[in-house]
Formats: C-alpha cells, sequence, structure tokens
C-alpha cells in the first residue's frame, strides 16, 4: 500500500502502478530525498530483473536498468539517498 503522503487518487483508492503484461513488480522503496519523490521498484520480465524508477507525483515510469540477470531478494538505498544497494 502506498503512503497517503505520496498520493492516491482522489477516490482515496492508492495507487496501482501501470505494467506491460509480461512484467511482474515484485520489490519496491520510496526514495529518502524529500525533494525528489521517486519509488523504486523491482520489475521481473521474462528471465530479466530490472529496476524501474516512477515519478511518485505522476506515477509514470521515468526509466529502467537491468540488474545482470541477477534476481533480488532485498532492495534498500544508500543513507545518503544516492544509490539503491
Amino acid at each position: 500500500m502506498v503512503p497517503p503522503e505520496y498520493g492516491t487518487h482522489r477516490d482515496g483508492v492508492p495507487v496501482t502502478l501501470s505494467r506491460n503484461a509480461d512484467e511482474n513488480i515484485e520489490l519496491c522503496r520510496f526514495s529518502k530525498d524529500g525533494t525528489k519523490l521517486f519509488l523504486f521498484t523491482t520489475v521481473q520480465k521474462g528471465n530479466k530483473t530490472l529496476i524501474a524508477v516512477w515519478d511518485i507525483s505522476t506515477w509514470k515510469k521515468i526509466g529502467h536498468k537491468s540488474l545482470y540477470n541477477k534476481p533480488a531478494s532485498i532492495v534498500t538505498i544508500s543513507l545518503d539517498g544516492k544509490y539503491l544497494v
């Protein structure tokens, strides 16, 4: 469930991220920087594992990077908010 401060639809229902039919959104973390509201998710797409970045103000996916075909079981953000670990 999305924390209320990160936005909901007008009817109060939590936001649902859009995805392609062949994608599964698995892990997620919200950014720690209060000025840049991003959501980071792992996305399983076939045999590929990706990290996707979402702009919380619009709930649009703004990019993704490959995880070198390695599965992820934990994702976190460095203390300074600059790196996914």
